[in-house]
């Protein structure tokens, strides 16, 4: 019985061997680095890729837990968390969330929010950017970005700034799309372009405007410079492109074509319509040397739920050309210089919208 007792106390470790392996097995805190140099991630003065930096960094490809301060590798500088202050790079700029200045003449990237300013070639924020994107594509991803796009093509979860490139798409903005195309879902500002396209707008202008809930309009119209008259109206709420052609008379093959911009003003059934356009003469496929210009203020009412609109307005038509070819207003006074370079009349509309 003396024996299996002493075997019960040799099998259990001496409470002091228990202190001093725990004790060995426990991690020292990490200290951050004011200053390194790296060459490749670990090889470098203070290279540990799993290092703070409080401070300067250069080198060649540099890897950190954090960066608060100043950071400039050739090829790659990576941050796992957030970098406040300054990170620069020929290749890829990447970090976790970016407080400052982002940039790289290749990649800049933030896997969470941007604040301040991100430029590259592409530069992409995961989350949201409060401050300035700029480069040939620019990506902002979060729903509610602050401030301003700046490139070739920029797309934007949500968006209260200005998105300035040649191509813009956002699915919500908040104040302006400026380019050549325009992509947006729910527009409360300015779309101005080529081409405007969104889900709602309050205000685009383009030649070419497509706006869900904005006016779709068909015209149809008698005037004193053409017999009868067509055009289509598009572009949002208030403000629409005008295209058209009409046959100035029955007897002559004189055919009129032009376009312009108006704003639509509803009240109730009744809407207002002011609208500029130019227009030209064309006798089959040859074009007469001029063009009348004709700015219209006309009243319209909606019947049978806006699908029917009588309207009639009053017209300022000028004509300017190289006096070989004159137009002729059918039943009003008119003004012609000398030469016949300049002609000037009232006139009026009347018709239906659709």
């Amino acid at each position: 019985m003396l024996l299996l007792v002493n075997l019960a106390f040799a099998a259990e470790p001496p409470p002091t061997a228990a202190i001093v392996a725990d004790t060995a097995t426990r991690p020292a805190d990490d200290e951050p680095t004011s200053f390194r140099v790296t060459i490749v991630p670990g090889v470098g003065l203070n290279a540990d890729p799993n290092q703070v930096v409080d401070g300067f960094s250069v080198g060649g490809i540099g890897m950190a837990q954090e960066l608060h301060g100043f950071d400039a590798q050739l090829g790659m500088s990576w941050v796992d968390g957030e970098m406040s202050g300054f990170q620069a790079t020929f290749g890829l700029a990447e970090a976790g969330s970016v407080d400052g200045w982002q940039v790289s003449s290749g990649v800049a990237w933030s896997r969470g929010d941007v604040r301040v300013l991100q430029g590259a070639m592409l530069s992409v924020a995961e989350g949201s950017v409060d401050g300035v994107q700029v480069g040939l594509a620019n990506l902002a991803l979060g729903d509610d970005s602050e401030g301003v796009q700046l490139g070739l093509f920029d797309l934007a979860g949500g968006l209260r700034g200005v998105q300035g490139s040649m191509v813009n798409v956002a699915r919500e903005v908040h104040g302006a799309q400026i380019g050549l195309v325009n992509v947006g879902g729910d527009v409360k500002g300015l779309q101005l372009g080529l081409v405007n396209v969104a889900k709602t707008s309050d205000v685009s202008i383009a030649p070419l405007n497509f706006v869900g809930d904005g006016l779709h309009r068909i015209d149809i119209w008698t005037s004193e410079s053409a017999v009868l008259s067509g055009a289509i109206k598009f572009g949002s709420k208030n403000v629409y492109t005008l295209v058209g052609a009409g046959q100035v008379n029955t007897t002559q093959p004189w055919w009129t074509f032009g376009g312009g911009f108006g704003v639509h003003l509803p009240a109730g059934p009744v809407w207002i319509e002011l609208d500029d356009s130019v227009w030209a003469l064309a006798q089959g496929l040859l074009v007469a040397p001029g063009a009348t210009n004709k700015l219209r203020l006309q009243v319209g009412f909606d019947l049978l739920h806006d699908h029917i609109a009588p309207f009639a307005g009053v017209s300022v038509n000028t004509w300017a050309g190289d006096g070989s070819v004159a137009p002729r207003a059918i039943g009003v006074p008119e003004s012609r210089d000398p030469g016949h370079h300049f002609v000037s009349w009232p006139g009026f509309q009347v018709g239906l919208s659709f």
